[in-house]
């Protein structure tokens, strides 16, 4: 799995093989109570690879 972050609300992952970061494309997957899960699949190196995000939801009506 690659290493991803997020930044100004873009997607970055990072390649296993050369180091390099790329914005990405990511779509959510799942969610819970607290986190969504976001996932985006990219090439480099001739490798297709996964990098994963997860967001915490912010919500008012916690209690």
């Amino acid at each position: 799995m690659s290493q991803g972050r997020i930044q100004d609300g873009r997607f970055f992952a990072q390649c296993r093989r050369c180091g390099k970061w790329q914005e990405v494309t990511a779509a959510a997957t799942q969610a819970d109570l607290y986190f969504e899960y976001w996932q985006a699949v990219f090439s480099c190196c001739r490798q297709e690879q996964t990098a994963w995000f997860t967001i915490e939801k912010v919500d008012d009506d916690v209690h």
